[in-house]
């Protein structure tokens, strides 16, 4: 509660404010599956931000790190946009179907998803 209050005032001085509805604190951090454990849950709480889900994870050797997810709203809005896009070019031959696809598909991939999230889609 300490930290909001001093948010806060923060945000005050450069005319901004918390709007309360959007704002709440998250338990996250290297310690954040143990709390979860004390209180009944079996895993942290996540964070969506700027499109991306993040999430309390562990590396190989076992450490903390931050994973990062493309939003499921918004990989659901793309998919159906290609979707959508794939029955237009339909009538298409299949080469210029190719390029226009994957002209589009990089675009996307550069755009708004993670690296983690690219190597991921390369090993598939």
């Amino acid at each position: 509660m300490r930290f909001q209050e001093v948010l806060r005032k923060r945000l005050g001085k450069f005319g901004l404010d918390l709007a309360p509805t959007k704002t709440k604190l998250v338990e996250f951090g290297r310690f954040a599956q143990r709390y979860a454990g004390k209180r009944g849950r079996r895993r942290p709480e996540t964070i969506c931000f700027l499109g991306f889900t993040l999430y309390c994870t562990r590396n190989h050797k076992g450490n903390f790190k931050v994973g990062f997810r493309t939003e499921k709203s918004r990989l659901h809005r793309s998919l159906s946009k290609m979707c959508d896009l794939m029955q237009r070019m339909r009538h298409l031959p299949i080469q210029e179907q190719v390029i226009n696809l994957n002209r589009i598909l990089l675009q996307q991939l550069r755009l708004s998803i993670p690296y983690r999230e690219l190597q991921a889609i390369a090993v598939l």
